[in-house]
This record gives C-alpha cells, sequence and structure tokens, in this order.
C-alpha cells in the first residue's frame, strides 16, 4: 500500500515515534532492578526501540532537511556531525556500539554494561533528541 504522506509528514511522525521511545524507555529506568529485575530487560529492549527510532529520524531529516542520503546508523550519525557540530560524534558511535551489544551478544554481564550506559546517558539521548526536536518544528 502507497504511503499519501509527504517526507516532511514522515519526518514528523518519525520524531513523535521517537519522543515516545524516548517517553517509555525513561518510564522503564524508573522502574527498580531490586523491586522487578524484568526492568533491566525492559530498559534494554526500550533502548533498542529508541536507538532505531533514532538513527531512522535522522536519517529521514537529513534527506528532507538537507537533502543528504545517509543507508546506516553509522553513516547517518557522521552526516549530522558534518551538519550540526555541536552534535558529539563519539556519543551517537556509542550508542550504536551497546545497540550491537544488545542484537549480537547478550549475557547478564553485557546486560549490566548496557544497562548502566542507558541509566548514565539517558541525559544526553534526550538532548540529541530534543536538538533534533527543535531543528524539525
Amino acid at each position: 500500500m502507497k504511503s499519501n504522506k509527504t517526507e516532511s509528514e514522515l519526518l514528523v511522525v518519525q520524531l513523535h515515534k521517537t519522543l515516545k521511545s524516548l517517553e517509555r524507555l525513561k518510564e522503564a529506568l524508573g522502574i527498580s532492578l531490586s523491586q522487578n529485575p524484568l526492568a533491566l530487560d525492559a530498559t534494554i529492549q526500550r533502548f533498542e526501540f529508541t536507538f532505531e527510532n533514532l538513527w531512522k529520524l535522522v536519517k529521514i531529516y537529513l534527506k528532507v532537511v538537507h537533502g543528504v542520503d545517509c543507508y546506516s546508523p553509522k553513516s547517518c550519525f557522521s552526516e549530522l556531525v558534518k551538519i550540526d557540530n555541536t552534535v558529539n560524534e563519539r556519543f551517537l558511535l556509542k550508542l550504536l556500539h551497546y545497540r550491537n551489544l544488545t542484537v549480537h551478544t547478550y549475557d547478564e554481564n553485557t546486560a549490566a554494561e548496557v544497562y548502566a550506559f542507558i541509566k548514565g546517558n539517558i541525559q544526553r539521548l534526550e538532548e540529541v533528541i530534543f536538538s533534533l526536536k527543535e531543528q524539525i518544528e
């Protein structure tokens, strides 16, 4: 089925998906691991969703606003840094690294490491997303 949405509308839709997944990630982080051990898995899963939504947002944003094509998270993040020098490429690549850990290897130690990264960097992730939001709206 063909979409009738314009590229600009798709950008706004993707922004809202990204914001919603960030909100859900923050909810998961609010659950105490000692109260509910499933919060670890929930947080990691929601991090994966947020990451996927973020890189797709960056991809659409670059195409719609700047006419730049990119096809992978790494290439999209690299292009974003060329356009916006306030974005920290090392941080974006760390996001990619930790997302890859969740996809390719999963054990208790890795899960704990990923969870600690997410918890310690949620504000930085939020800043990246809200910076894009400001540029889109």
